[in-house]
């Protein structure tokens, strides 16, 4: 299945393709990103790490930022 995933910091939407019943944590591992870094929102919800996607899902993963 295709998942539509946006990320701020790239210029463009990217299509990741994953296996059925994919989650959160599959679609994170893919991307070589690190879960306690990053917010992820499915259908501008935000999930968690077990949640399933479906093929129509629209994600947007944000960067936690942190300083002082």
């Amino acid at each position: 299945m295709k998942i539509e995933v946006c990320i701020p910091s790239w210029k463009e939407k990217k299509s990741v393709v994953l296996k059925e019943k994919a989650t959160v944590k599959d679609l994170l591992d893919k991307l070589n990103l690190n879960p306690v870094t990053v917010i992820v929102a499915v259908n501008n919800e935000a999930s968690i790490e077990s949640r399933i996607l479906r093929g129509r899902d629209t994600v947007k993963i944000i960067p936690v930022v942190s300083g002082g």
